[in-house]
């Protein structure tokens, strides 16, 4: 009964193993044919908060609506 048990730890280390370096080549060949991280450097980098004097609040994209960076 003691061997079965070690041969099944054995036995599930090495599933564990096997799956886990498939998933570790899968992800390795996913960011290969994606390309890396290239798509973040293309983002835009301007950091202005655009202030919203109608309704008190502060929003992240300028609407082009006029209600912007202008005191009523």
């Amino acid at each position: 009964m003691k061997r079965l048990k070690i041969l099944f730890f054995m036995l599930s280390a090495l599933i564990t193993g096997i799956l886990h370096a498939c998933w570790q080549v899968m992800l390795f060949l996913v960011d290969l044919i994606d390309g890396g991280d290239e798509e973040t450097e293309s983002f835009p980098t301007d950091n202005t908060i655009h202030y919203n004097y109608r309704t008190g609040n502060i929003d992240p994209v300028k609407h082009l609506d006029g209600l912007y960076n202008s005191k009523p």
